[in-house]
């Protein structure tokens, strides 16, 4: 128990020693760097979104492009099965003609056979029938019988020489055809390839106007500031937001500020806010990250100094998104809640200090999202 006593203390001591240190050199009325704070936040905001504007122009032009691009691929896939049936017919009509052709090779093999057969068996004059003179009628009708064999094997070879034409085409129309089915996977892997691209690019667009969006609410918010800082510096100090800090998170109190912990040696220096883990945390009001890091008993802690020696402190948190340095401004997120302290639920220790010195932050916020019943 002396132990966890002295542990506490030196975490105490620690917290004390970052705020004398942040507020070293400080001038709490110092309104003129406060606005040029606002007009280099509003001016570095500016070139982040013409930057962000000039990115998300040229995705537009490059979807433009692909665009044009599916066009021309959707054209030119037109134009290849549009010639599909064309080449089908063709060779179609080919099959038909050697098959056409296939049969007169068989019906005039068949003839010239019968040809042949005829020719054989005709008798042959004699010797005695040439010098008598009676063998010219026979003569004649050998050599017809001769020219018609001449005549059929002609016409054969003729129909042979044809069909080995038509095939030989039919296999280019055949080849045709294959390459005109790679030209249509092709030009459809290309359509998807783009159609892909523009889906990351149109993802990227979304992502980019969002950006552009929440950037331009932070300028304007900037721009609020400013006008109400110029037309009442007043509105720059903390001291002046008694009661109206925005509240860190949305929960209920689980300890109370100076409530005693729980071996009665200690007390509360700061609100134990009971809050599902992993919802925002976020900056009570304006000021600069000045410590952003593990811290022993408090988890991962942010501190903001918000001028004239007050600062806010976020603790238990899960992880940050802020670094030292970093300004920030009323409603920024700052973290994540994270799991408690000991036995405690997931929340968040949150602790307003003034020169070293805890204030009840109960006094300080609204109030509007925390309930002061502590939490069961």
């Amino acid at each position: 128990m002396k132990k966890l006593a002295i542990a506490k203390f030196a975490t105490s001591s620690l917290l004390a020693l970052i705020c004398i240190k942040a507020t070293i050199g400080h001038t709490a009325t110092d309104t003129e760097a406060t606005l040029h704070r606002y007009l280099q936040g509003i001016e570095s905001i500016s070139l982040e979104i013409n930057t962000a504007k000039e990115h998300r122009n040229a995705i537009i032009s490059r979807m433009d492009e692909i665009g044009r691009e599916l066009g021309n691929l959707d054209i030119q896939s037109r134009d290849v099965i549009d010639s599909k049936p064309g080449l089908t017919d063709g060779i179609n009509n080919i099959e038909a003609q050697i098959e056409q052709l296939a049969q007169k090779i068989t019906d005039t093999g068949e003839a010239l056979k019968f040809i042949e057969n005829k020719l054989n068996a005709a008798p042959k004059p004699t010797l005695l029938e040439d010098l008598l003179g009676r063998s010219i009628e026979q003569h004649r009708a050998l050599a017809l019988k001769k020219f018609q064999l001449h005549k059929t094997k002609s016409l054969l070879n003729n129909f042979v020489s044809e069909k080995q034409r038509l095939i030989d085409s039919k296999a280019s129309l055949s080849d045709s055809q294959q390459s005109l089915l790679r030209s249509v996977q092709s030009l459809a892997d290309d359509r998807l390839g783009l159609v892909e691209k523009r889906r990351l690019l149109e993802a990227q667009f979304s992502s980019l106007t969002s950006t552009i969006v929440q950037k331009q609410d932070r300028q304007a918010h900037l721009q609020r500031r400013l006008a109400e800082i110029t037309e009442d510096p007043q509105k720059a100090l903390f001291t002046t937001m008694q009661g109206q800090l925005t509240d860190p998170t949305e929960g209920k109190i689980q300890h109370h500020f100076a409530e005693p912990k729980a071996q009665g040696l200690l007390k509360w220096e700061g609100l134990v806010i009971k809050a599902p883990l992993g919802q925002e945390i976020n900056a009570v009001f304006d000021g600069t990250v000045v410590f952003a890091d593990r811290m022993q008993g408090l988890g991962n802690v942010a501190i903001v100094d918000h001028g004239e020696g007050y600062m806010s402190l976020y603790g238990m948190t899960d992880f940050l998104i802020v670094q030292p340095g970093q300004q920030v401004l009323t409603g920024d997120t700052i973290g994540t809640i994270g799991s408690g302290i000991g036995n405690d639920d997931s929340g968040l220790y949150f602790e307003v200090r003034h020169n070293a010195n805890t204030l009840n932050p109960a006094d300080w916020l609204e109030m509007r999202r925390i309930s002061q019943d502590t939490g069961s």
